[in-house]
């Protein structure tokens, strides 16, 4: 075997060993992540054939890729290069595209649409190899997952990033316990999803330094030659938005010293799929976002309109009283709830369409001022503001209802500041 890094050795040994070996990974799916040139396919494909031979024998498993003809380039003769370093006889059956390892048989498919999951229907699988998964139509993904039903079954995926907001993202990772940071890295997220909605799942994530057989030399070229989403995806392996951020630019740094003027808090609310609350302090014509509160009810199930009120009051008030409370004008539930509880003063956002545009142009100036500035530790709105993209020019809002949340609850802060407090924030 080749030299390998530390990252890979732990994959190859957590995954590759037999199941009652101490250190076994027990998580059912895997998901390896990180910019190209890695080493993560290596790794993965190593333990893999390791983890099939070592628990397995006369089973069947399913190996993927994009395109078939990507099977044929890279992912066969990794499959092949990996048994043969482990001394595992081997043979390819062109006849029905099946690569035999040992004594298991591993069908090779192409899941690049969705009518891909209709090939691997009535296959009673052991396990799982999925090329670059995050390219692959989700309903293909989740028929992988769905086939592999034997007793110990594992899908192990590779992937570059993609948005933040991806499927992959709020599918797997994040009922996983993981979430994307402000930088858009895959940080553990320390809440575990509602029961009947958590997944069994290990992020690791691979960058340029985890391939021993790359030089400085290519590293430094890779990142002179390269620039934009592609560099930030396929070299730094962040997971960021596509060109075409409503709002490419802000400012993440600390609070300013001292206590604020007053503190804010706007609240962007949908009962059956995301609440999003930004608390908020001002110090005379800035503003800084300092503490979030964040209930994704897909992730962690639905929660009483009351409930959920008095837990981001009791939240977002511990830094002391909150002065002025921003709650979006449709949610009627919530207003009613929260003017029952009368925290301070309550208004409604300015959620309307002829506001939209006006508050989404308007925040933009603001952040890219650094007027308003947003704390490192507000994980879910950074990640949904790395996620706000724009159909057009007039930057028309085109995310799905359920990532947008913590976006429009920061566009309607500031909009509702300058409208009613007379604050300039954008000048």
């Amino acid at each position: 075997m080749a030299a390998v890094s530390q990252k890979q050795y732990d994959v190859i040994m957590g995954l590759g060993n037999h199941h009652r070996t101490p250190g076994y990974w027990l998580e059912r799916w895997l998901f390896l992540a990180g910019s190209i040139r890695s080493g993560k396919t290596y790794s993965s494909a190593t333990g893999y054939v390791a983890w099939a031979n070592n628990n397995f024998g006369g089973a069947q498993f399913i190996v993927a890729a994009r395109l078939f003809r990507l099977i044929k380039a890279n992912v066969r003769p990794q499959l092949e290069r990996a048994a043969t370093e482990l001394r595992i006889p081997h043979r390819w059956r062109t006849a029905d595209s099946v690569l035999e390892i040992g004594s298991n048989e591993h069908w090779c498919f192409d899941g690049g649409n969705e009518a891909s999951a209709d090939k691997i229907q009535g296959i009673t699988a052991s396990g799982g190899y999925l090329d670059e998964a995050a390219l692959m139509p989700k309903r293909f993904v989740e028929a992988v997952g769905e086939r592999c039903s034997e007793p110990g079954a594992k899908v192990i995926a590779t992937l570059n990033p993609r948005e933040p907001n991806h499927w992959i993202v709020t599918d797997y990772l994040e009922p996983a316990g993981y979430t994307v940071d402000g930088a858009g890295r895959i940080v553990v997220s320390g809440r575990e999803a509602d029961a009947s909605r958590r997944v069994s799942g290990r992020h690791v994530g691979f960058s340029l330094a985890d391939n021993p057989t790359l030089t400085a030399p290519y590293i430094q070229d890779l990142a002179a030659t390269h620039s934009g989403t592609w560099l930030q995806r396929n070299v730094l392996g962040l997971w960021v938005a596509g060109e075409g951020l409503i709002w490419p630019r802000f400012t993440v740094c600390q609070a300013p010293e001292g206590p604020p003027d007053r503190w804010l808090v706007s609240i962007d609310a949908a009962d059956r799929t995301v609440t999003h609350a930004l608390l908020a302090g001002q110090w005379g014509p800035r503003i800084h976002i300092v503490d979030e509160w964040h209930h994704d009810a897909h992730r962690y199930g639905e929660i009483p309109v009351d409930e959920k009120v008095d837990a981001y009051i009791e939240h977002l008030t511990q830094r002391g009283h909150v002065a002025y409370w921003i709650c979006d004008r449709f949610a009627y539930a919530e207003l009613g709830v929260l003017r029952a509880r009368n925290p301070g003063h309550i208004v409604d956002g300015p959620n309307t369409p002829g506001t939209k545009d006006v508050s989404i142009d308007q925040a933009y100036l603001w952040l890219q001022s650094g007027t308003c500035t947003i704390d490192e530790s507000c994980h879910h709105l950074l990640a949904s503001i790395n996620g706000y993209t724009h159909e057009s020019q007039r930057r028309r809002q085109q995310n799905s209802r359920k990532t947008d949340h913590g976006a429009d609850a920061l566009r309607n802060l500031l909009y509702d500041l300058n409208r009613n407090q007379g604050v300039n924030l954008a000048a």
